[in-house]
C-alpha cells in the first residue's frame, strides 16, 4: 500500500500511506521496519527531499524529517498552515520543494520555512482560477513550470503555462501558450519534456526550435 517512492541519501528510501511515512532499511529497498515509521496529524499528499532532509505535505500542515539513517529520523511539524493540494504540481527546484495550496505557490526549505511566494501576485481568488487541484508541473533551469486547464469566470476555457522564477535572476513570471497534460524533466539532458492532449511529446524550448 505504500506510495510516493522517493530516494535520499544513504541508501535510504522513503513512501507513505495514509497519515503513515515510512522507511526502508539502508540500501535494501525491500525491508520497511515498523520501527523506522513516522506518523503525521494529517494524510500524506507528497514527498520531497533536500539533502538529509525530507519535505512531507499533507492535506494540513507540512512537516519536515532529518537524520542519516531512518532509525533517528527527527520529524517536527511546520507552523504554516499550507496544505498540498496536488502531487502532481509538486517539483523538486533543487534548494526547495515547490508545491500548490490554496493559497498560492509554497516553497519549502530544508530549514524549516514554508511561505507562498506568489503571494504578491495573485490573491487567493486569482490563484485558485488556474484550478490549482489539477495543475501539472516540472522545472527547468530551477524555474517552476505549470499547466493548468481550467474555466475563466464566464465559463471560457483558460488554458496554459505559467513559467514562475524564484531566484530573482529574469521576469518573475512568463506565459507561455503550451497545452501540456503530462511533463517530464530529463536531469541528464537538462530538457524538459511536455505531453500533448493529442499524445505528442514535445521537447519544450528545444535549441534551435521555435522559442
Amino acid at each position: 500500500g505504500l506510495t510516493g517512492l522517493i530516494s535520499m541519501p544513504n541508501g535510504m528510501m522513503a513512501a507513505f500511506r495514509g497519515k503513515d511515512l515510512y522507511f526502508c532499511q539502508p540500501w535494501l529497498p525491500p525491508a520497511w521496519p515498523e520501527a523506522y515509521v513516522l506518523t503525521c496529524d494529517y494524510d500524506i499528499v507528497a514527498l520531497g527531499a533536500i539533502g538529509t532532509s525530507l519535505i512531507i505535505m499533507t492535506t494540513g500542515k507540512p512537516y519536515l524529517a532529518q537524520g542519516t539513517d531512518p532509525s533517528s529520523m527527527q520529524m517536527v511539524r511546520l507552523a504554516s498552515n499550507l496544505p498540498c493540494v496536488n502531487a502532481r504540481g509538486v517539483v523538486d527546484l533543487g534548494m526547495a520543494i515547490a508545491y500548490p495550496s490554496h493559497e498560492g505557490l509554497v516553497l519549502a526549505a530544508a530549514d524549516g520555512s514554508a511561505q507562498v511566494v506568489t503571494a504578491q501576485l495573485f490573491n487567493r481568488e486569482a490563484w485558485q482560477q488556474f484550478d490549482p487541484g489539477t495543475i501539472c508541473a516540472a522545472q527547468l533551469s530551477g524555474r517552476y513550470i505549470a499547466s493548468y486547464n481550467s474555466v475563466n469566470p464566464d465559463g471560457t476555457p483558460l488554458v496554459g503555462t505559467f513559467i514562475i522564477n524564484t531566484d530573482g535572476s529574469g521576469a518573475f513570471l512568463s506565459r507561455s501558450d503550451v497545452k501540456a497534460v503530462a511533463f517530464h524533466y530529463d536531469i541528464s539532458e537538462g530538457a524538459l519534456y511536455y505531453l500533448t492532449s493529442s499524445g505528442e511529446v514535445l521537447h519544450f524550448d528545444a535549441p534551435g526550435g521555435q522559442p
